[in-house]
């Protein structure tokens, strides 16, 4: 084997509820890398720590590939562990991964850009109030773990009763909850490549939202890009998207979610290291716009080393 390939750590799996996908996007990832530029070792986090610790230490990685979701792989503390490693890693920094991962605290750090976002009450363990959601927010409402990616989770509460459901089933997976106004309109999202916007991808799931069942079962949800929108939607998306990823100093690649009503993006997260299974929609969007999943990866790759050199 060549000795002047980059050594590509392809980090994956994890401890997270959302390990299943990170494994589907690790071998997708794994399928494209050209192995003509990278030697590629594969890490599960879940059971391979260790020896991802001690193979940084020994100048055996070049490059980590960030191939993670949820918990453990996008709220900053795998990049932290590679800052103190010295150690390039693909996606957003230490403290944007963490802020991102926080719904409640990126939408607060996004209050100065004036985007418009729906009105949120946030709730922790014990301390949740039906009544104070029915005067502030309303029904329907939109009930998220804070800390969760992959829709995993969320519902959609039309009463006091569904409220009380959704609660319960938000905090299995985080002791603080999101509870949203349900903002009805068409849903959109942006990928951002290294400060450029991609064509924005129109979901139309077949289920109540874009869940879990409609990201990764691609019968349960049309995906369309470009998306159905005029030039004027289309321009004021992206740049709400380039904007958002710019305030909350995200790198590589990222996707910016949005519910367009009245002509006007309603931002609903970020996400610093989207899936990229065969059903996702960072690899769609940038296929339309003439990359290809070895191009898109190339120039993730490209984008990280050039930023670990700054």
């Amino acid at each position: 084997m060549s000795t002047n390939k980059l050594k590509i750590a392809l980090i994956l799996g994890g401890i997270s509820n959302e390990r299943e996908i990170s494994l589907k996007t690790g071998k997708q990832i794994e399928e494209n890398l050209d192995l003509s530029k990278y030697e590629v070792n594969i890490y599960d986090t879940k059971t391979q720590l260790k020896e991802l610790f001690d193979d940084c230490l020994d100048n055996k990685i070049d490059l980590c590939f960030l191939a993670l979701h949820g918990k453990g792989g996008e709220d900053g503390t795998i990049q932290g562990m590679l800052d103190l490693l010295n150690v390039p890693y693909t996606g957003s920094s230490t403290m944007s991964s963490a802020v991102t991962m926080d719904k409640a605290m990126s939408k607060q750090a996004l209050r100065s850009l004036k985007i418009p976002l729906a009105k949120e009450l946030v709730f922790k363990k014990g301390e949740w109030n039906s009544e104070l959601v029915e005067k502030e927010i309303g029904f329907p409402c939109v009930i998220k773990p804070n800390i969760s990616g992959s829709s995993v989770g969320i519902t959609i509460a039309n009463s006091k009763e569904e409220f009380m459901t959704g609660m319960v089933e938000a905090l299995k997976h985080d002791n603080k909850v999101l509870v949203e106004e349900y903002i009805d309109g068409l849903e959109i999202t942006v990928p951002i490549l290294n400060n450029r916007a991609l064509p924005i991808i129109e979901i139309c799931p077949k289920n109540k939202f874009f869940d879990y069942e409609a990201k990764y079962i691609s019968s349960k949800c049309d995906e369309i890009v470009p998306a159905r929108i005029t030039p004027e939607q289309t321009e004021l998306a992206q740049r709400m998207a380039l904007d958002i990823h710019q305030t909350l100093n995200c790198s590589g690649l990222t996707r910016v979610d949005f519910i367009l009503k009245s002509n006007m993006p309603y931002f609903l997260e970020i996400n610093t290291l989207p899936g990229m299974t065969k059903n996702s929609l960072c690899p769609k969007s940038a296929d339309a716009d003439g990359i290809t999943f070895s191009e898109l990866l190339d120039e993730i790759i490209t984008s990280a080393l050039n930023d670990w050199r700054q």
